[in-house]
């Protein structure tokens, strides 16, 4: 049996080199190329550039007719003389290299046929934007000034006291502020780069004050419990007949920021979508300063035959009393911090997104001083004592600490693009601390009226303990109204 097969073989190959000698001189046959099929050139032969532009699939004609299925290689892509559509790693529009995420950058020669040019990713921008903030408002747990009948004494639980501030909280209207902003990338498909921004707000305060006539009417009070009884007690400002004077409160907040460091681009659409979004990891350091205060001042002058104690003595008529309690924080967050954003643009119209977190160390500081004063009659000369009634000898002085702080923050913004290079938006930012020490929250409304120049006892060591709350934390947050005006180039 194999010799018939072997001997069948032979004769095909003797008939064919006999066929082949007795016709006419052809060519001899192509070879088959990398990419085509017998008979036929390969892409590669095809391509004007020749060798060195691979593309792999099924060649279909000769030059010029290069439609395949290829996996372009670098160049590859729309446009490739080739035909081949690009896939990755070179796959791209032409002047488009492929970002590191296999997204193009955004880069001429495209261009918003409207003339915005809203689908170009900026190289560097500045962003102005006006703030109308809203803080959180202290705490005013216990009254600060009260009035009555003076059978009553202004003393709280009488029935006819009334509390004439503050009752519920120390909130303030609003703060005025402004932030600038800005960032470039270093690289010309858009992908690394760096950002900054910083914020302010004005020194916002709020502002109780009321005063008796010159006869002492009406009464007024500021109460508090009495470490050595337990019972509601007051420190008159104005009593009829007896004294009259003045007093005033004030609270004010100021807050202030700056922020930045590194941005990396995760995904950025193709410019020719009609719906443009991306999305920045944004990396760095934040800083952040809340400014607080709360100021309580009063003033009295005795009046007719009255007398009045003053550092365990008795003054008469004539004789001016002042006293204040001052309690000042400071709160300074530093930390690291890592966050996104995102931006979606239809035609002119964009809406972005923010948030990140920051963590870090908020060293808080309490500025705690009273001080209490005298006038006599005909005299220019004030006699001093460095006490008042919250802020006294238990309590007076600074104390810092330093607390684990965390600050998260989102906003949201919806604007308008009506030049390449300027757009405008308004949005809504939200700022959270986690730790701060705030004025409200650092002194005791039970009170040894022994520590008090303007008390009888005031001297007497009566042994009575009242605690001293500074130091005492709360939480914190700044909201804001934002609008914004963006140039970009």
């Amino acid at each position: 049996m194999r010799k018939k097969i072997l001997g069948s073989i032979a004769a095909f190959a003797a008939g064919a080199a006999s066929a082949l000698g007795q016709g006419p001189g052809l060519p001899p046959p192509m070879p088959i190329g990398p990419g085509g099929s017998a008979g036929m050139p390969s892409a590669m032969e095809a391509m004007p550039n020749g060798p060195g532009m691979p593309a792999q699939g099924m060649g279909m004609g000769g030059p010029g007719m290069g439609m395949g299925m290829g996996m372009g290689g670098p160049g590859g892509g729309y446009g490739d003389p080739s035909g081949g559509m690009g896939g990755p790693p070179g796959g791209g529009m032409p002047g488009y290299p492929a970002g590191t995420h296999g997204q193009q950058s955004w880069t001429p020669p495209f261009t918003d046929p409207q003339g915005i040019n809203s689908r170009l990713a900026p190289r560097a921008w500045v962003t102005f934007d006006y703030l109308l903030g809203f803080v959180k408002s202290q705490n005013a747990a216990f009254p600060f000034v009260t009035t009555s009948a003076p059978l009553a004494g202004g003393v709280l639980g009488n029935t006819s006291t009334y509390v004439l501030y503050a009752q519920g909280d120390l909130g303030l209207s609003s703060l005025n502020g402004a932030r600038i902003s800005g960032g470039f990338w270093t690289d010309e498909a858009r992908r690394y780069g760096y950002y900054m921004s910083g914020f302010f707000t004005e020194f916002k305060s709020r502002t109780f004050e009321t005063s008796s006539d010159a006869s002492g009417q009406p009464l007024l009070a500021r109460p508090f419990v009495n470490a050595a009884t337990g019972n509601p007690d007051v420190l008159l400002v104005s009593f009829p007949t007896y004294l009259s004077g003045n007093v005033r409160v004030s609270n004010g907040t100021q807050v202030y920021g700056i922020e930045g460091g590194p941005m990396v681009n995760l995904y950025r659409s193709c410019p020719e979508d009609m719906c443009l979004w991306n999305l920045n990891l944004v990396t760095g350091f934040r800083y952040l300063d809340i400014r607080e205060e709360l100021h309580i001042d009063q003033s009295s002058t005795l009046v007719g035959n009255s007398t009045a104690a003053f550092d365990g003595k008795l003054y008469g008529a004539g004789a001016v009393i002042g006293l204040s309690d001052r309690f000042d924080t400071y709160n300074r967050f530093y930390g690291g911090q890592l966050g996104l954003n995102t931006e979606v643009r239809l035609n002119n119209w964009f809406l972005n997104a923010t948030g990140k977190v920051a963590i870090g160390v908020v060293n808080q500081r309490m500025d705690i001083s009273g001080t209490s004063t005298l006038q006599s009659p005909g005299s220019p000369n004030f006699s001093v004592i460095q006490a008042g009634l919250y802020a006294n000898s238990t309590n007076n002085g600074r104390y810092s600490q330093d607390k684990f702080g965390v600050v998260p923050e989102v906003g949201v913004n919806l604007g308008y693009s009506f030049r390449s290079w300027l757009t405008a938006s308004v949005g809504y930012n939200f700022l959270y601390l986690n730790s701060v020490v705030r004025p409200s929250e650092q002194y005791s409304t039970t009170i040894n009226p022994s520590v008090v120049p303007l008390s009888a006892g005031y001297g007497a060591n009566n042994g009575v303990v009242t605690p001293n709350p500074a130091g005492n934390t709360t939480d914190f947050f700044f909201q804001s109204i934002n609008f914004t005006i963006a140039v970009r180039y």
